[in-house]
């Protein structure tokens, strides 16, 4: 074949520069059977834009070529990764890529020795012109063949050798020098250790030299003659005649074959090794041989290919595994629609979940349903079909769908198969029809026909350049394009045979024009391409993601909060009930349309109805919304507070907002019918509210309908969820219409009496609010005499609430509290009028830490316990001091022990806690109330007088007092512990209470020692000492970590940050791990939490602990 290449212009759709600045073509003509090898630059100056190469050789996949000169190949997965092929290397062409029937790019293997596993694709151009054909090949490859097998024979040569002679060897010899240095060193050390005479012992020594000069004089050999004769046989070397020296030179002698024999073997079986690895070098090339005749027969299997597809293709076209299904029959579409076809995929359950509940077991076996909505509901049709001729494509479900433990495995996949598989929809008007096809067209493709960007994608660069004609990766972009683009080519064929045979859309086109069915020019004139999964050409919805406007919405949630459930496993997870008995469920029977909110210790619940489907037993379960059990799991519940009924509305029919969301439209259609009927049932309502605001002039006709929407939905939350007053509730009306009064005329009216209100309060004002309740609110700084009251070992963040009375000339204050203002958590219940510049300083992007009110509790009882027992508990430190407890004290504590054990049927340990102190690592962290425990039995016997003892006996001990006097028999011990919640009771057991040990007050006595090998490899590993390096060393491997508490004192320093062990233990780690070139110049930094502490455990004047002082753990004696 004579290939010749003309370097010209290039189609303008492929056009891209090329090296060398000039776009080029490729032409071929018939080939010589033995051509000789020629290339020559031809006329370069008949055309400054033309560059004529011709080249005689053999162009044709499964003969060899020879590589001229190094030359580098671009590694298409990379743009900027390359490696070279070598000169005179000969390499197989596999295959050569053809665009518009020229040569375009040639794939050659790679050369067997490096595995004859990946190809290399060349522009034709610079093929021919580095490659020549390789006519020797076969002498070529067989010479390397050969050159393999030589290195195995000299191996195998060596190996021989060293089975005679190992010592002959370099590297036996080696380590057999090695050795025997070993098991000299070892004589040495065994002699020195040795308790033999001084005189013994330096015989010994001259003995084990005189043996290494005699080897090291043997020319080079360690084998030398003995003078003790060596047998297998014991009795031939006793009737040798044997003595203590002679046996020491049995054991040298012994100890160097081994040593011989360990070294020769190893070295034969590294040299097997080696031979097998290099034998392993065969492989590829006879693996090329196969794959020779595989390339000269490729255009026949191509060829054959193409007809397979052809043939494939056509049974779409006459039917032959097609189904058609009718549906619906009626009267054809206008002949003047053209086919619409639908790029986006439908989905039944997400379709049909706008009319009617769809539950989550909807899989392929509930199609009847979709299928009788469709017949039923016009509505249902005008949404999936959006034109009235229309082609759609169809699946059951995007989801995975949980089935029972019943299914099995094959039911699953079945099940998931079809689930996933995909049909077309056709509709013609009033005519609806279904097809199936079991050849394949359209099903595996993500829509119906590609995206420009997916088309443009093919031919785009990792990096983001267009790849174009002049590109090594041409090539494959175009392999990559004609799979794409098959799956719509086949589509057409099915469409045109549906039509050819069936007529299955009707009369859209001339009769006359039916041939021409699968042009382009035809499908420009009756087809319509309605991108509407292509979101480069979308305008979008200007909706906000489902999930985005749901945590919005659920941002506003309070006490006496409406809202709706979508009953997922996230609302399962967040109920510990739920949790812990598998067989209760929600009652969905007595599920309300909507639940109120209620507030629990600063977190906000719902009380769901349940059933158990063991015993049929009825009750209620706590669902929180938030809060530690709520695990901060998507958001399984709707806030109805700022929920409208237009926004809903367009969630339900928004297509891309709904996908993969059925649960939630279960969820939306509720909202939507309660807001229906909330909207029928305030018609008259509304209309007297409107009425009124219009003749009065407050309100404009455009203004009065979000006005009366959000003055009802605000008195609603205020009011916890109450349905809107009637006409009749003259009070309720008034807030009404004052709550549509303009807020900025309510701000301008009240400016100088709320100015004056601010200046008699001698506060920063922050924000001025109007509540559902027709009040004002007044937003200020808290002073320090507002926060004097409370503990101060929290990051302060609460501001003040002034609830404010309206008079005739001024306002006056009704009531203060402190509030948590959080960052996007919206006050449904309030109205904002005027704020501050120093709002925004206050508003957080944390949650509330914890009630305010937990801190002045706090505070009241270190206070108050430090007074009452801080002498008692000084003077009891060594022993039992019986002075007594003071009375009111001692009576709590007895009630509180006398509750416990009521509840209890067996003898359990009754803990006291004395309250020491509040923490909070920084801002935005969880604040700890700490504690100091001990059993309650221990510091009544301690601490009380004999009457007190005698009562706790004889009320609280009555059932088990042998448990209890054992009990005594333990040392009295004060442990540290920390809660997230006030303990509210002088006596519990340990499950009431969740407590945790403090960090910092147990400190490890070493780490772990001896890292294993494989992990020394590691980095900060490497100077770590392995056990065998500790032996070695005279001392034991760690392999335990042992704890130590500290004391008091040191326990209560290390909290606060100025414990000495965490320094030396932050410079140990920064010299092993080494952070720092400089580790002497690190500072430690130690974290310093707020805190507020008890005087039972912290001097402020002296600035140290002082806890040892009053909690001991020494006995208490009986």
């Amino acid at each position: 074949m004579i290939a010749t290449i003309l370097r010209g212009a290039q189609p303008s759709c492929l056009q891209r520069r090329p090296l060398d600045g000039r776009p080029f073509s490729c032409t071929l003509d018939d080939m010589s059977p033995t051509p000789s090898s020629q290339i020559s630059l031809v006329n370069e100056d008949e055309s400054p834009q033309f560059q004529r190469i011709a080249s005689e050789d053999v162009l044709a996949p499964g003969y060899y070529w020879r590589l001229k000169n190094d030359f580098k190949v671009h590694d298409t997965r990379w743009s900027d990764h390359s490696f070279t092929l070598h000169a005179r290397d000969v390499h197989l062409l596999v295959d050569i890529f053809e665009f518009e029937g020229a040569p375009h790019t040639a794939i050659l293997l790679s050369h067997p020795r490096n595995g004859c596993n990946s190809t290399y694709r060349i522009l034709i151009a610079d093929f021919l012109t580095n490659f020549e054909p390789a006519k020797d090949a076969e002498a070529v490859r067989t010479d390397e063949q050969t050159q393999i097998m030589r290195e195995v024979a000299a191996m195998q040569e060596e190996m021989a050798q060293a089975q005679e002679n190992p010592l002959a060897l370099p590297g036996v010899k080696a380590a057999v020098e090695e050795a025997l240095e070993k098991f000299e060193r070892e004589m040495v050390a065994e002699v020195a250790a040795s308790q033999e005479t001084q005189t013994k012992r330096t015989s010994d020594l001259r003995k084990i030299h005189r043996r290494a000069a005699r080897r090291s004089t043997a020319a080079g050999n360690p084998l030398v003659a003995r003078s003790v004769t060596i047998s297998d046989q014991v009795g031939l070397m006793i009737s040798g005649g044997i003595n203590s020296e002679g046996l020491q030179e049995l054991t040298v002698e012994a100890r160097k074959r081994i040593a011989i024999a360990e070294s020769t073997s190893k070295w034969l079986i590294a040299r097997n090794d080696d031979i097998a690895t290099k034998l392993k070098c065969l492989a590829p090339y006879y693996a090329e041989k196969g794959k020779v005749a595989l390339a000269r027969a490729s255009k026949a299997i191509k060829y054959v290919k193409d007809i397979t597809q052809g043939l494939n293709s056509l049974k779409l076209y006459t039917g032959d595994g097609v189904d058609v299904v009718s549906i619906l029959e009626g009267a054809s579409a206008s002949t003047i629609e053209p086919l619409t076809l639908v790029q986006g995929k439908r989905y039944m359950d997400e379709e049909l979940a706008v009319w009617v509940p769809v539950e989550d077991s909807f899989d392929w076996h509930s199609q009847r349903l979709f299928f009788e909505a469709l017949k039923a509901n016009p509505s249902l049709v005008d949404q999936v079909f959006p034109a009235p001729r229309c082609v759609v494509s169809m699946a059951v479900t995007s989801r995975s769908i949980e089935y029972s433990r019943e299914t099995t495995a094959f039911q699953r996949v079945m099940n998931e198969i079809n689930n996933r598989a995909v049909f077309l929809l056709v509709r013609d008007g009033q005519n609806i029809h279904v097809v199936y096809s079991s050849e394949p067209s359209h099903e595996a493709a993500d829509r119906l026909f590609p995206t420009q960007s997916e088309i443009e994608g093919e031919f785009k660069g990792i990096d983001g350049t267009r790849i174009g004609l002049q590109d090594v990766a041409f090539g494959k972009s175009v392999e990559n394009f004609n799979d794409l683009s098959l799956h719509y080519k086949r589509f057409l064929i099915l469409l045109c045979g549906l039509d050819h045979r069936l007529k299955l859309f009707g009369e859209f086109y001339p009769p006359e024009n039916g041939l021409q069915f699968m042009s382009i020019d035809f499908q420009q004139k009756f087809f319509l391409f309605l991108d509407d999964d292509n979101p480069a050409r979308l305008l979008g919805e200007n909706l906000e993601p489902v999930q985005d406007w749901i945590s919005r919405c659920n941002k506003a949630v309070r006490s006496g909060s409406r809202v709706i459930t979508s009953l997922d496993r996230n609302m399962r997870s967040a109920s510990p009930q739920l949790q812990r008995m598998t067989s209760m469920e929600v009652d969905s029977d007595r599920l309300p349309a909507q639940m109120v909110v209620s507030r629990e210790k600063g977190c906000h619940y719902i009380s769901m109805p349940t059933s158990n489907g063991r015993s049929g037993d009825r009750g209620q379960a706590n669902v929180w919304l938030d809060g530690p059990d709520n695990k901060d799991f998507k958001d399984w519940f709707l806030c109805m507070d700022l929920v409208r009924l237009e926004t809903v509305q367009r969630y339900i029919y928004s297509r891309i907002n709904r996908s993969g969301h059925i649960s939630w439209l279960r969820a939306f259609k509720r909202a939507e019918a309660i807001l229906l009927a909330e909207k029928a049932d305030q018609a008259e309502l509304r209309a007297a509210l409107a009425k009124a605001a219009l003749e009065n002039g407050v309100l404009r006709e455009g203004e009065v309908d979000e006005a009366i929407e959000n003055a009802i939905a605000t008195w609603r939350a205020a009011h916890r969820g109450a349905d809107a007053p009637a006409l009749t509730d003259t009070k309720a009306l008034h807030e009404l219409l004052s709550l549509m009064y303009p807020s900025d005329r309510i701000a301008k009216s009240t400016e100088s009496m709320v100015d004056r209100l601010i200046s008699d309060l001698g506060c920063e004002p922050l924000m001025l609010c109007r509540t559902g309740k027709n009040r004002l609110t007044l937003y200020v700084e808290a002073t320090p005499d507002d926060k004097a009251p409370y503990a101060s070992g929290v990051q302060w963040g609460w501001v003040k609430r002034v609830l404010i009375d309206v008079l005739k000339t001024k306002l006056s204050v009704a009531s203060t509290s402190l509030v948590w203002l959080q960052k996007d958590k919206p006050n449904a219940m309030e109205t904002l009028l005027r704020e501050w510049p120093l709002l925004s300083s206050w508003i957080q992007e944390h949650h509330e830490p914890c009630p305010v009110r937990w801190l002045s509790d706090a505070k009241t009882a270190i206070t108050s316990q430090a007074a009452l027992l801080g002498d008692v508990l000084a003077k009891g430190r060594g022993a039992p001091v019986q002075s007594g407890l003071d009375e009111t004290f001692t009576r709590e504590l007895l009630w509180d022990a006398i509750d416990v054990y009521a509840k209890l049927s067996y003898y359990e340990s009754v803990w006291t806690a004395v309250p020491v102190g509040v923490l909070q690592a920084s801002a935005g962290k969880p604040v700890h109330f700490l504690y100091a425990r001990v059993k309650t039995a221990h510091f009544v016997h301690r601490y009380g007088n004999p009457d007190q003892w005698s009562d706790y006996k004889s009320q609280v001990l009555l059932d088990d007092k042998h448990s209890a006097q054992r009990a005594l028999q333990d040392a009295i011990e004060w442990t540290l512990i920390q809660t997230s919640e006030p303990i509210k009771k002088t006596a519990f057991r340990a499950s009431q209470v969740n407590s945790t040990t403090p960090a910092g007050t147990k400190i490890e006595s070493h780490e772990s020692g001896g890292v294993k090998r494989k992990d020394r490899r590691d980095f900060f590993n490497r100077d770590s000492t392995t056990r065998a390096k500790r032996r070695a060393a005279g001392g034991a491997p760690l392999h335990h970590r042992a704890t130590l508490d500290l004391s008091w004192s040191r326990s209560i320093e290390s909290i606060l940050g100025i414990a000495p062990h965490l320094r030396r233990k932050f410079y140990s780690d920064a010299k092993r791990f080494r952070w720092s070139d400089k580790n002497e110049q690190i500072k430690f930094e130690p974290q310093v939490p707020l805190h507020h502490l008890s005087p039972l455990i912290w001097n402020a004047e002296q600035g140290r602990s002082v806890a040892n002082r009053y909690f001991s753990t020494t006995k208490t004696g009986n």
